[in-house]
């Protein structure tokens, strides 16, 4: 478990969470099938950063990539002898390596919420979606009405009639949810059922619902071939309710899912995902039964992976205790829904791959210069020196990031002739 302070990066947040009884000093040994140098370059992919290490000093410092390229100053070319532009395909082995360009997208994992956390292919195909301004608005008229009749039964309901365009009887309850001014999809998500009292000698119940956040770690597209796809191989932590009934729930809690070593698939064990042990909700009323949106999006589970811990659970936690929370867990997402639907929690940190965050606008990616990785530009120019090819480069006009410089060295020196690729900047709307 891999746990990021908000002032800075501390390079043994991941080895200080280590249980001490381990006595694990060798912390290489914790970390799945990777080197230590490979965790770091999937630290930087993770965090949008770049370290640098000085051996000689025994020194490491790190520095966002935002920041880095902010102070180097742009380079101006002048004196072009020779241009010419490509159309870059995907297919040719030298495509672009840019991060900035590619889509970016956690690595698969097994553990009990990935579903939901990230599931693109649902959200981009979802026709039933109710739309709120607020995230106030929206839990306000779905959250849960109880009716109390003197002499019955107390009814109990959830969510609202889809509106315009719906039949009358279909409710929001087998919808996605959105609100806009937290920019996230939501879900009704049974976590367990409430006795209400018998009817004509027969128990009746109603679900526990929570309102669950959907796909805020997706890669935010369907999966094309017109944009490669970068694997981050860290994992958002698995946090999740503990509710067994109303007298028993410790709220939301971090779990560490084992693999089962399973390779086949998850879809077997999907249909009575969250339905109690030796019940059948064909028949049995206090079975939990998940609506559409839930049910389908835990079909929808990747296979299993076949060695024990094979990620690296990360999460977020400044020492904050949220006023609604029973036990502190770490923080995967700016937004924090109480299970009993009455407040909502914001943070300024999310681990979200797209769209913004409380602090920003826009996602870390996008705060690079954005570029068309479809078409290249090579240009031969007169310089008595390489300049950097981490700035930013203007030609004839236009704004250009760089691939590569190459230059030619001979016992004479260097030569004035320069050759170098470039991708076009995309200008900003």
């Amino acid at each position: 478990m891999l746990i990021i302070p908000r002032s800075q990066i501390c390079l043994f947040t991941l080895f200080a969470t280590l249980p001490g009884i381990w006595y694990m000093p060798e912390y290489a040994k914790v970390l799945p099938e990777w080197t230590v140098s490979e965790f770091f370059e999937k630290l930087e992919l993770f965090l949008m950063c770049e370290f640098d290490f000085d051996h000689k000093a025994q020194t490491v410092k790190m520095s966002f990539s935002k920041k880095r390229l902010e102070k180097i100053a742009p380079v101006h070319i002048e004196d072009v002898v020779d241009s010419y532009g490509v159309e870059v395909s995907q297919d040719e082995n030298t495509s672009c390596d840019y991060i900035a360009a590619k889509r970016l997208a956690y690595k698969e994992c097994s553990h009990s919420m990935q579903g939901f956390y990230s599931c693109d292919w649902y959200v981009n195909n979802c026709r039933a979606i109710k739309k709120y301004d607020t995230l106030s608005e929206l839990m306000e008229k779905n959250k849960r009405k109880d009716s109390v009749r003197p002499g019955q039964i107390t009814r109990v309901s959830w969510g609202e009639q889809m509106g315009d365009g719906w039949d009358p009887r279909v409710t929001t309850l087998n919808a996605l949810l959105y609100a806009e001014n937290v920019d996230t999809y939501f879900a009704f998500r049974s976590i367990g059922t409430e006795y209400l009292g018998d009817r004509v000698s027969r128990p009746v119940y109603t679900q526990i619902y929570v309102l669950q956040p959907v796909n805020v770690f997706g890669s935010g597209s369907v999966e094309t071939d017109d944009t490669e796809t970068e694997e981050i191989e860290f994992v958002p932590a698995c946090v999740m309710d503990t509710f067994i009934n109303k007298d028993d729930d410790k709220g939301y809690m971090l779990f560490l899912n084992p693999s089962s070593f399973d390779e086949s698939s998850s879809d077997s064990d999907a249909s009575s995902s969250g339905t109690r042990p030796g019940a059948n909700p064909d028949y049995d009323p206090s079975a939990i039964n998940q609506p559409g949106p839930a049910s389908s999006i835990s079909r929808g589970k990747t296979e299993r992976a076949s060695s024990y811990y094979d990620e690296i659970y990360v999460g977020y936690w400044d020492g904050t205790i949220i006023s609604f929370v029973k036990t502190p867990f770490p923080i995967v997402d700016s937004v924090v829904v109480a299970q009993d639907w009455q407040s909502y929690h914001r943070k300024n940190f999310s681990m979200r791959l797209h769209g913004g965050t409380i602090n920003s606008e826009v996602s870390a990616k996008t705060q690079l210069p954005q570029i068309n990785a479809r078409q290249k530009f090579k240009f031969s120019w007169l310089a008595n020196e390489i300049p950097n090819p981490r700035a930013t480069f203007f030609i004839k006009g236009k704004k250009y990031i760089c691939e590569k410089i190459t230059a030619t060295f001979t016992e004479n020196g260097m030569s004035q002739l320069l050759k170098g690729e470039f991708y076009p900047v995309l200008e900003e709307d």
